[in-house]
C-alpha cells in the first residue's frame, strides 16, 4: 500500500474505533444514544438496551449483530495497524 492510502486507512480505523467511545462533555445517555444510532444506521438493528417494541429481533439477535459490529470495528482497527506495520 502506498503511504497516502494506508494514512487514510488508519485515520478511518481510528475516527470509528473512537466513535464507541465518550465524546468530551457527552453523558452517559447522550452517549449511548449516539452510539445506538450509528449502530442503528448501519444495521438497522436497535442496540441492545434500546427498547424493541416491535419486537422485530430477539434480544440475542440483537447482541449477536452487536458482538459483530463492535468486533467488525476493532478487526478494522487491528487491520489498519497490520498494514502500517506491514509497510
Amino acid at each position: 500500500m502506498k503511504t497516502d492510502d494506508i494514512t487514510q486507512e488508519l485515520y478511518h480505523a481510528l475516527l470509528r474505533l473512537s466513535s464507541l467511545y465518550s465524546r468530551e462533555g457527552e453523558n452517559h445517555l447522550t452517549h449511548f444514544e449516539r452510539v445506538a444510532k450509528d449502530f442503528y444506521d448501519q444495521t438497522g438493528c436497535l442496540r441492545p438496551g434500546k427498547d424493541d417494541a416491535a419486537g422485530v429481533y430477539s434480544k440475542e439477535e440483537r447482541e449477536e449483530v452487536w458482538d459483530a459490529w463492535v468486533g467488525g470495528v476493532k478487526q478494522q482497527a487491528r487491520q489498519a495497524l497490520k498494514n502500517y506495520e506491514e509497510s
